[in-house]
C-alpha cells in the first residue's frame, strides 16, 4: 500500500521542483525528469514540430543550439522569436522548472561559507539581498560571506553615479555618501560613467554591500600583494594589457553581531572570447587559495535566476576540477528580473538540455553520429560513381572538355576527400598489440572489418580509375 500524501498540490510541485534542481546540480540530468513538462511546453508555445522524444535527435539539437542558445550574446536576428501570447503560455513551465522565483535554503540551515557570484552592480545588490534575506528572515547561519568579484571594468549596465549613490530607485538602500572610502574615491576622480577602470566590479561590490548592510559594516582588513617586501610601494606591473595591476586581493568586514564578509578582488585571466576578465574557475581558485575552506565544507552558492541551476552546477564541476569535490554546494538565487525575456528563459533551458546530452548521452550521441556518417558515406559513394561516369563521358568527347570537366573534377575530388574523412571517423580504433607470454612475443595485426575492406576497395578503385584512365593529356 502506498503512503498517503499529506500536502497540497502546490507544495507537491514545489517538492518535485526542488528534487529536480538537486538532481541537475549533482548529475546534469534535466531532459529525462522533465520530459513530459518540456514536451507540453513546446506544444503550449506553438513549437510542437520542434520537439523530439529523442534528446540526441540532430534536428532537435540544432534548433536548441542555433534557435535558442546564446540570445544574450549572439545574433538575435537568427534566433527564434515569440509573441506575448506564447510567452504567457510558456511562463508556468519556466516557473515549474525553477527558473523564475527566488530560491532560498531551508530555514535554519547552517553553512561554512556563502559564495556570492560576481556580476553587474544590480546583480550583486540583489544577490547580497537574497543572502541577507536568508540570514535575517529565515534563520540561516553563515560562517563567512565571500563575494567573488574581480578585475572587470565598469559598464553602462552597472548604473550611473546617481543610481549608485541614491537611497532610492533600483539600488535602494542605506546612504553610503558619508562612507570614507566613497568620499575618497570621489575626490580621487574614480567615479564617472566614462571612467572604465575607476570603479571595477570589486568597487561595485563594496557599494552593493554598503547599501545592504551599511552602518553595521565595519572594515577589518585589506589584503595586499606586494612586488618586494623591502620596497612595498613599488608599482605592480599589469599582467594583461588594458587591465590594471592588482594590488588589493580582498577587503574584509565584520558586523557588531560577529558576522564576517570578504570581497575578493580575483585576478583577470585570458579567455577564449573577449578581453581578460575573472571567470568562474579563476574566482573559485582564488576563493580556495585565500579562504579557509575546510574539508567537507557546506557552501551556499548565491546567484540569479534564470541561470541559477546551471551556474551552480558549473561551480560544482569547477570545484571538482580543482580537487575539491568534497565541498557540499546548495543553491540560493534571486528571482528573475521582470525584464527577462522568453528567449532568455528558453536559452537557459536549451543550455541545460544540451549540457545534459553532452554529459549523460555520450553513448547515444556516438551511435547517432555513426549512423549519420554511414548514411553520408552511402550517399557519397553513389555520388562519386555518378560523377565518375559523367567525367568519363566528358573526357571521351573532346568537344566537351574544358570548364565543365574541370568543375566536375574539382567536385569529385572534394567529395572523395570527404568520403575518406568519414571513413576514417568510422574506422574502429585499433586494438593495442597483444603480447604473448613466451620467448618470442608476437603482435596481432589489426583486422579491418569486411565492410571497411569493401569501402576501401571501392575508394582505391575510384582513385586508380581517376589517375589512370581519366588522365588529361597536355
Amino acid at each position: 500500500m502506498s503512503e498517503q500524501v499529506n500536502c497540497s498540490w502546490d507544495d507537491w510541485k514545489t517538492a518535485v521542483a526542488v528534487a529536480n534542481t538537486e538532481r541537475f546540480i549533482e548529475t546534469g540530468d534535466f531532459y529525462a525528469p522533465n520530459h513530459t513538462a518540456l514536451r507540453d511546453m513546446f506544444t503550449a508555445m506553438g513549437r510542437a514540430d520542434r520537439w523530439s522524444d529523442d534528446p540526441t535527435d540532430p534536428a532537435f539539437l540544432q534548433y536548441l543550439r542555433q534557435g535558442l542558445i546564446g540570445v544574450e550574446h549572439g545574433d538575435r536576428a537568427k534566433k527564434d522569436k515569440f509573441t506575448p501570447e506564447e510567452f504567457a503560455a510558456a511562463l508556468p513551465y519556466f516557473r515549474q522548472f525553477g527558473l523564475v522565483d527566488e530560491k532560498l535554503p531551508p530555514d535554519g540551515a547552517v553553512f561554512d561559507h556563502a559564495f556570492v557570484a560576481g556580476g553587474t552592480t544590480t546583480a550583486l545588490y540583489r544577490r547580497i539581498g537574497t543572502e541577507e534575506t536568508a540570514v535575517r528572515e529565515h534563520g540561516v547561519q553563515i560562517g563567512e560571506v565571500n563575494i567573488a568579484v574581480g578585475q572587470r571594468p565598469r559598464e553602462e549596465r552597472d548604473g550611473t553615479d546617481e543610481e549608485l549613490l541614491s537611497t532610492g530607485g533600483r539600488l535602494a538602500g542605506f546612504d553610503i555618501t558619508a562612507d570614507s572610502w566613497v568620499q575618497k574615491s570621489q575626490k580621487d576622480g574614480r567615479w564617472g560613467e566614462d571612467n572604465q577602470w575607476g570603479l571595477t566590479e570589486t568597487e561595485q561590490a563594496r557599494i552593493a554591500l554598503g547599501k545592504r548592510v551599511a552602518g553595521a559594516l565595519q572594515p577589518r582588513r585589506i589584503n595586499l600583494q606586494l612586488t618586494d617586501l623591502q620596497n612595498p610601494h613599488d608599482t605592480l606591473q599589469p599582467v594583461f594589457p588594458g587591465v590594471p595591476s592588482r594590488l588589493v586581493t580582498s577587503y574584509e568586514y565584520t558586523t557588531p553581531d560577529g558576522r564576517a564578509f570578504k570581497i575578493m578582488n580575483a585576478p583577470a585571466v585570458e579567455r577564449r572570447q573577449g578581453d581578460a576578465r575573472p571567470d568562474t574557475k579563476s574566482t573559485a581558485a582564488e576563493w580556495l587559495a585565500t579562504c579557509d575552506v575546510r574539508p567537507g565544507a557546506r557552501v551556499l552558492f548565491v546567484t540569479s535566476n534564470p541561470h541559477a541551476d546551471r551556474m551552480t552546477r558549473d561551480f560544482l564541476l569547477t570545484l571538482q576540477q580543482l580537487g575539491r569535490g568534497d565541498i557540499q554546494v546548495t543553491v540560493a538565487a534571486t528571482s528573475a528580473s521582470e525584464t527577462a525575456t522568453m528567449q532568455l528563459y528558453l536559452g537557459e533551458i536549451a543550455r541545460m538540455i544540451d549540457k545534459d546530452v553532452r554529459t549523460n548521452y555520450k553513448a547515444e550521441l556516438a551511435a547517432r553520429e555513426q549512423y549519420e556518417r554511414e548514411l553520408a558515406i552511402t550517399s557519397l559513394e553513389g555520388t562519386l560513381a555518378g560523377q565518375l561516369s559523367s567525367m568519363q563521358h566528358l573526357y571521351a568527347d573532346r568537344r566537351l572538355r574544358g570548364p565543365a570537366y574541370d568543375d566536375l573534377l574539382a567536385r569529385y575530388e572534394s567529395n572523395r576527400a570527404e568520403l575518406t574523412r568519414l571513413q576514417e571517423l568510422q574506422r574502429p580504433p585499433e586494438e593495442p598489440p597483444v603480447i604473448q607470454q613466451d620467448d618470442q612475443p608476437t603482435v596481432e595485426a589489426p583486422q579491418i572489418p569486411a565492410e571497411g575492406r569493401r569501402r576501401r576497395l571501392i575508394s582505391d578503385w575510384l582513385g586508380r580509375v581517376l589517375s589512370g584512365r581519366v588522365r588529361r593529356s597536355s
